[in-house]
C-alpha cells in the first residue's frame, strides 16, 4: 500500500549467523503486516535466497570491504530515494556507516545489539560506535545483558528497549527428525549434537577436549553444524582422529531443526552469548540441553531446563554431556520444560514487539517536526 510507513532496514549480508535469521523474520513479518521494507545488504550468503522471499525490496550497495567509505554515501543516498519513517541498523558495519547515514538525514534511527558487553574490546570501531549510538533514537536489544551495555553509554534521549528474538515455532513444530537410516547413523547411537561460528567466544579449545573425552567413553556421535566449521580447525582435527563415522563436520545446513529433534544432547558452552537462537531452537525442538553457566543463558534457562556447566573446565563439560547420555527420562523432562518455557517467544510476539516501538517513534518524530515548524 503505498501511504504504509517505510523502514530501511540495513545489514551487512545474509551470513550463516544468528542477527542474519532474525533480520529475516522480523521483514517478512513487517512485509506480512503491510509495512514497507527496504533491505539494504552489502554482501549475499547463505540467507539471501530466503531474503528474496520475504517481500522486501533489497538494494546492494557498492563496497569493496566491510570499512568502504563509499558504503556511507550509498547508504545516504538510499535514504534519500526511499524517505523512510525509520532506519534500523544491525551489526557493527552498518550501526557506523548506516547509522551515521541516517543521522545526517534526519531519520530515527534504531540501533539493533545483538551481543553482550564482554564481545566488545575497547577498539577504535567500537568507539565510533558508541558515540554516534549516543544520538540512536532508540537501541533495541535481544538480551538484558546487551542491554545493559548501554545502560551507561546513552543517555535518556535514547529509548531503551529489550525484545528477544523470535522463535519460528510453526516451522519447528512441522520439522521431522532424521531417522537414522537418512543419516547412516546405528538407531541406537547416542548423537551430540553443537552449532556454531569459528569464532573465539564459542570456546572450541574446552569443548573439542570436553568430546574428545566423552567419544573415548561412550559411544556418541558427534554433529558438528555452523559456517566455516567444514574448512579445518578443532572440529575437523576432532574427526580426523575419531574418523567421520564418529565425527561430522557439516558446515552450514538448513534442516539444523531435523538433527535437533533427533539428536540426544545439544551443546553450546560459549564464553559469552546475546539471545543465542540455536538454544531458542534447541528448546523448541525439544533437545536437551548442555549450556555454560553464564548471565546470558541464566536469563532464559534454569536447572529444572538445563545442565549448567564451567565453559572454561572440559572436564565440567564432558560430565555435563555424559550426565544427559546415562540419564536420558531425566533429560528428557527438561527437555520438556524448555519447550513449554520457549512457547512465548515466537515470531509474531517479537514483529508486534517492534511495531510497537516503530510507531511510538514515528509519532515522536512527527510530533517533533510539528513542533519546530
Amino acid at each position: 500500500m503505498s501511504d504504509a510507513p517505510t523502514v530501511v532496514q540495513c545489514i551487512p549480508s545474509m551470513a550463516g549467523g544468528g542477527a542474519e535469521r532474525q533480520f529475516i523474520y522480523l521483514t517478512r513479518g513487517l512485509v506480512s503486516r503491510g509495512w514497507r521494507v527496504t533491505a539494504v545488504v552489502t554482501h549475499a550468503g547463505p540467507h539471501y535466497e530466503e531474503l528474496k522471499q520475504s517481500g522486501a525490496r533489497i538494494v546492494r550497495p557498492a563496497a569493496v570491504t566491510n570499512y568502504d567509505p563509499r558504503l556511507f554515501f550509498e547508504v545516504r543516498r538510499i535514504i534519500r530515494d526511499e524517505r523512510p519513517s525509520l532506519v534500523q541498523t544491525w551489526l557493527l558495519q552498518m550501526d557506523v556507516f548506516g547509522g551515521l547515514a541516517a543521522l545526517c538525514s534526519a531519520v530515527p534511527w534504531i540501533l539493533s545489539e545483538r551481543s553482550h558487553e564482554a564481545c566488545y574490546q575497547r577498539s577504535l570501531k567500537y568507539r565510533l560506535r558508541e558515540t554516534l549510538a549516543r544520538h540512536a533514537s532508540a537501541i533495541i536489544a535481544n538480551s538484558c545483558g546487551g542491554d545493559a551495555y548501554w545502560r551507561t553509554r546513552v543517555g535518556v534521549g535514547t529509548v531503551r528497549r529489550v525484545i528477544p528474538n523470535g522463535v519460528p515455532l510453526e516451522a519447528i513444530e512441522a520439522a521431522t527428525p532424521f531417522a537414522s537410516s537418512e543419516i547412516g547413523i546405528p538407531d541406537d547411537a547416542h548423537v551430540v549434537l553443537l552449532a556454531g561460528r569459528r569464532s573465539p567466544e564459542k570456546n572450541w579449545g574446552a569443548l573439542v577436549l570436553a568430546l574428545d573425552s566423552v567419544l573415548r567413553r561412550r559411544p556418541a556421535v558427534l554433529v558438528f553444524c555452523g559456517a566455516g566449521l567444514d574448512s579445518g580447525g578443532l572440529p575437523r582435527k576432532l574427526a580426523d582422529e575419531h574418523g567421520v563415522h564418529r565425527v561430522r563436520v557439516l558446515g552450514h545446513v538448513s534442516d539444523i531443526w531435523r538433527w535437533m529433534k533427533r539428536a540426544n544432547v545439544f551443546v553450546s558452552v560459549g564464553l559469552f552469548e546475546g539471545r543465542p537462537n540455536t538454544v531458542l531452537e534447541a528448546m523448541a525442538s525439544g533437545c536437551p540441553l548442555v549450556v555454560s553457566d553464564i548471565p546470558s543463558h541464566r536469563e532464559f534457562l534454569d536447572e529444572s531446563t538445563s545442565v549448567f556447566v564451567d565453559p572454561c573446565r572440559s572436564a565440567a563439560i564432558a560430565l555435563g554431556i555424559e550426565t544427559c547420555l546415562v540419564d536420558p527420562q531425566s533429560a528428557k523432562d527438561r527437555s520438556a520444560r524448555a519447550r513449554g518455557a520457549v512457547a512465548q517467544w515466537s515470531v509474531g510476539r517479537m514483529v508486534t514487539a517492534y511495531e510497537e516501538l516503530y510507531h511510538d517513534l514515528i509519532r515522536a518524530d512527527r510530533e517533533l517536526r510539528g513542533a519546530g515548524s
